[in-house]
């Protein structure tokens, strides 16, 4: 968001908008896209058998799958990782 989107906004969500920026500095939180990422780094995940499913990530990363499927869809769109589909399973890989 842009500092002149942050101040065009009302008071209070400006407020808040600001103090959520503050804590996620603080706690030194990682984005749950670069998560998913670290992980398929991590366990290699460049083809079918290696490539994990969304209910795998979420479990290894302790988030819900709404989370990750979000964090996937930002990396989808980045081209960072890719999906390999067999049927109606669904497995992601790094590309």
């Amino acid at each position: 968001m842009s500092k002149k989107q942050i101040n065009s906004l009302p008071v209070f969500d400006r407020v808040m908008y600001r103090y959520g920026h503050l804590l996620k500095v603080m706690t030194g939180e990682k984005a749950i896209y670069k998560r998913i990422l670290d992980l398929l780094d991590g366990v290699s995940a460049i083809n079918w058998d290696t490539g994990l499913s969304s209910k795998q990530i979420a479990k290894c990363l302790d988030f819900s799958i709404v989370q990750v499927q979000s964090g996937i869809s930002k990396l989808l769109s980045r081209n960072k990782i890719k999906k390999l589909k067999r049927g109606r399973r669904v497995r992601y890989v790094l590309t």
